[in-house]
């Protein structure tokens, strides 16, 4: 079990780009945190709670264009204290409740609705020895791109400072030519992720990608395969086929009225017929979904991957045990006492 939490938020410009220590560290005070991560890249929001915040503080917060960075993790994890979101203020109030001040934000991702993400501007400063993993991980951060397949960078180390001001697909073109002159593989990017792929040497591994393990012993809470017809659908299922499901799957027999002949020769049959029951409108797809909530991790991010086994010995009931995909995941928690969770949706 996890042990030590790191919950750090800042608030600032943060003109040094990646660097944290180019905010303003209010972990002190008490605040409240709700961040979604979706597939869907515009759909990567947060929501914050600060207590009691003193005036120069709020004022700080209320600056336009400030923005917000979130830290949250345990330390002994393998992405202990990592970060949850970067993105910038775009709403933000204060409203008096009970004896207490609270300062409401609302950020979005630094890479807004409506930007191409060749058009974000990024900025990036790393000196001299740091891995190249850091350096790809903050463009990840940054531009809320899931980041796969990037573990092996943490070894390769940058040999002079690397600073970077401009666009996104400027400084992916500066950092394929860090990598390129060590002799590593390329990062390639599109709107959803941010991929490093080695096609270096002869039996090259083009993608290794990083997979994390939830398990009672790992932090999860729970797991359950997610309906994929809703009830709605099914009790209209059954309200149109009544009579078919009473006769338990045999076509039933009615009868009707017919008129034969004409004028006041005209005679009336009682005719049978089969009623035509309907079929189900809508059949379950082949995938399996699952929901998920475990305790706090910042590896359980979009488009990557999840091994989930909520199976137990001696249990007869049947648990979810397999590798999924995780398409979105949101994170709840607090940093004075209460329980810092994840909970998500992942696919087969």
């Amino acid at each position: 079990m996890a042990f030590g939490l790191v919950n750090n938020l800042y608030v600032g410009d943060f003109v040094g780009g990646n660097e944290s220590d180019g905010g303003w560290d209010i972990s002190n005070l008490h605040f409240d945190f709700d961040i979604s991560r979706s597939i869907i890249w515009y759909e990567n929001y947060a929501k914050f709670k600060i207590y009691n915040a003193s005036i120069d503080t709020v004022n700080r917060i209320l600056f336009e264009g400030a923005g917000i960075m979130h830290e949250c993790g345990f330390e002994d994890e393998p992405n202990g204290g990592g970060t949850l979101f970067v993105g910038n203020i775009t709403r933000a109030y204060c409203e008096k409740s009970g004896n207490d001040v609270i300062t409401h934000i609302t950020a979005t991702s630094t890479r807004g609705p409506e930007y191409q993400l060749v058009k974000v501007p990024i900025a990036l400063s790393f000196p001299a020895g740091s891995d190249m993993l850091s350096v790809v991980k903050a463009v990840s951060e940054w531009t809320a791109m899931p980041l796969q397949g990037a573990d092996s960078l943490k070894d390769v180390e940058l040999d002079d400072d690397f600073s970077f001001c401009g666009s996104v697909n400027a400084c992916m073109k500066k950092i394929n030519g860090i990598l390129d002159s060590m002799g590593c593989g390329r990062m390639y990017f599109d709107n959803s992720m941010l991929a490093y792929i080695d096609d270096t040497g002869d039996d090259s591994q083009y993608q290794t990608l990083s997979i994390v393990r939830l398990d009672y012993s790992s932090g999860l809470i729970s797991a359950s395969p997610i309906r994929e017809r809703e009830d709605g659908l099914l009790k209209k299922d059954v309200e149109q086929n009544l009579s078919y499901y009473y006769f338990g799957g045999k076509s039933p027999v009615a009868t009707k009225m017919v008129k034969v002949g004409k004028g006041k020769k005209a005679k009336k049959y009682a005719k049978s017929y089969d009623i035509e029951y309907k079929p189900i409108a809508k059949a379950a797809e082949g995938r399996l979904k699952v929901q998920f909530k475990s305790l706090i991790n910042p590896g359980l991010v979009p488009n990557t991957r999840v091994s989930i086994d909520n199976t137990q010995e001696g249990l007869p009931l049947p648990g979810v045990n397999g590798e999924f995909l995780i398409r979105k995941v949101r994170f709840k928690g607090n940093n004075y006492g209460g329980r810092c969770e994840a909970e998500g949706e992942a696919v087969e």
